[in-house]
């Protein structure tokens, strides 16, 4: 199976990025939705967005979505 990876993903990790708590929090919930699915899903996001989530845990402001993403996917892997 092939996960179809388009400019959504890039632009999710962007957005995650953002100062706009709010606006993470979306980012994240959208990632994670995507990780939910399969664990090539779950691995595809953590490929493309770990970076970024991990940077946001560092910060100390974590909306919540984001501990839950990460706790799915690395669940799948």
């Amino acid at each position: 199976m092939t996960v179809r990876v388009d400019s959504s993903m890039p632009r999710l990790v962007e957005l995650l990025k953002e100062d706009n708590v709010t606006t993470q929090l979306e980012a994240a919930w959208c990632l994670n939705n995507i990780a939910a699915g399969t664990d090539e899903h779950a691995m595809t996001v953590v490929e493309a967005a770990g970076d970024s989530l991990i940077s946001l845990l560092s910060s100390g402001d974590v909306p919540l979505e984001v501990l839950f993403l990460l706790s799915a996917a690395t669940l799948s892997i």
